[in-house]
């Protein structure tokens, strides 16, 4: 019996929003109806009832203390005392643990990469040290403010960089049109997304932590068009990622900076959106900020993944953010030319005009 073709999506399945906007045609999932992201994990890792205890020790109110603190003339970040994560531990954990246990419970979460000493020199200690949370850490790889348990399989690569993509572009949609609902339809910022609001929301904080699964993805298992699905998915969520946090870039030295410094980990690697679109997807060619080298050395791992046959249509599939760039799209494995071939019919149709004045 002949295979059945898998069905083309349609239109409204594969275009999901602008960064700004939607268009009026396009109906986009809302957040109910998303992935739930990968298995979660097993509440006694790294320690019994993990995410429940991690929750409230972050908490404002009755968590261990998170602040600014000085030693030495020097001021660190967003970081807590050691001795004050054993009391907490003591006090809140069950079972009636002493402090040794409690230092011991301590250490579990620093070795599963939960906290760190603020220097990277300490184990923990019931002392006054300085810890911070990973997930407090200032960083520019946008997925490790939770490191991956290397105990746990990441799922196909394929399929995580479509649920990244997917998940957080409904978080942007159904963000617009919450503000939308709340605002008359004349206001000129109606249609427009919070940006610095959904960075401040618990949803978009989970998404940053299921993105933590991108550190783990085999990713060198892949063939050409299941890395250029992959990389292109991947290359708008962290485009997106960027813009959530920081905004879009508003001149030269700020855009030069966005795309060489946003960056995800991904199978061990951190790749910025440069080397993703002028390294990966545009096969290792010079971009406009390095016009006089290679985006990637001859020695970087990340070559391996070079794309080797030049792919013009990305360039209708990946956006920046900007005006003149297509919808973000989700690249899957279904009828990925077909796919790519429309995205770049829609796109030149919008953006190209012909005269037939001679």
């Amino acid at each position: 019996m002949a295979a059945v073709p898998p069905r083309k999506r349609s239109r409204a399945e594969q275009v999901v929003p602008t960064f700004a906007s939607v268009e009026a045609d396009v109906s986009t999932p809302r957040l109910s109806e998303e992935p739930q992201g990968p298995i979660p994990e097993t509440s006694d890792y790294p320690i019994p009832n993990f995410e429940e205890l991690y929750n409230k020790m972050r908490e404002a109110d009755g968590g261990v203390a998170i602040e600014d603190r000085r030693w030495r003339l020097l001021t660190y970040q967003m970081c807590f005392v050691g001795s004050e994560l054993v009391d907490w531990l003591v006090k809140n954990v069950e079972g009636n643990i002493d402090r040794t246990e409690a230092v011991e419970l301590g250490q579990k979460l620093l070795d599963a990469g939960i906290l760190h000493h603020v220097m990277r020199s300490e184990p923990f200690a019931d002392d006054y040290y300085f810890y911070r949370f990973q997930e407090d850490e200032q960083t520019s790889v946008l997925n490790m403010k939770r490191v991956w348990d290397s105990t746990r399989k990441a799922r196909f690569a394929v399929d995580v960089s479509v649920e990244t993509i997917t998940r957080l572009a409904c978080l942007c949609e159904e963000h617009r049109r919450n503000i939308v609902e709340k605002k008359v339809s004349t206001d000129p910022a109606a249609g427009e997304i919070d940006y610095a609001a959904l960075a401040r929301s618990e949803a978009f904080r989970q998404y940053v932590l299921s993105a933590a699964e991108l550190q783990a993805v085999e990713i060198s298992s892949l063939d050409s068009e299941e890395r250029l699905a992959f990389f292109v998915n991947i290359y708008n969520a962290l485009c997106l990622h960027g813009h959530v946090l920081y905004g879009a870039p508003t001149n030269f030295l700020k855009r030069m900076s966005f795309f060489r410094g946003m960056a995800y980990r991904i199978g061990g690697l951190d790749y910025t959106l440069d080397d993703i679109e002028h390294g990966i997807l545009r096969g290792n060619k010079r971009p406009p900020s390095l016009r006089f080298m290679q985006q990637l050395r001859p020695s970087d791992p990340k070559c391996q993944h070079i794309l080797s046959r030049r792919e013009e249509r990305i360039h209708c599939v990946i956006s920046a953010g900007t005006p003149s760039d297509p919808p973000i799209r989700i690249l899957d494995m279904e009828n990925l030319h077909e796919e790519l071939n429309d995205a770049t019919e829609e796109f030149l149709e919008k953006t190209v005009k012909v005269s037939l004045a001679t």
